[in-house]
């Protein structure tokens, strides 16, 4: 057979797999190294404090010229307050339903129908 296609033209693989590409499997199983130190204690009353940029503020606007380098040689000590305003964000298990919910009521006592006419049909 004298012919350009390949002996197998739907990719079936027929021979032994390569194991050269193969890492070999390790052989201890893997460890997680111990925390530095103790975690923190999560507070509940506290967030992460995040500055949210003023109503004005334009993420595609041009940079400002810097105007930094002629005032640092100045005063030093004149640091630029960010704009925006700052904002804690609650921690990511806060739960702002968790003290709205109130103690289920007590059931009340099943109520006995009441007594049929003397009239009643059905009675």
């Amino acid at each position: 057979m004298v012919s350009a296609e390949p002996a197998d033209p739907f990719g079936t693989v027929t021979g032994p797999p390569s194991s050269s590409n193969i890492p070999p499997r390790p052989t201890a199983p893997p460890t997680v190294p111990a925390p530095a130190g103790p975690p923190e204690a999560a507070d509940p009353t506290k967030g992460r404090l995040v500055n949210v940029p003023p109503a004005d503020f334009n993420p595609f606007a041009p940079p400002a010229p810097s105007a930094g380098a002629p005032a640092a040689a100045e005063g030093e000590g004149d640091e630029e307050k960010p704009k925006g305003r700052l904002v804690k964000v609650p921690p990511a298990d806060f739960n702002p339903f968790g003290g709205l919910s109130a103690p289920p009521a007590p059931a009340a006592a099943p109520q006995a129908p009441p007594a049929p006419p003397a009239t009643s049909p059905f009675g």
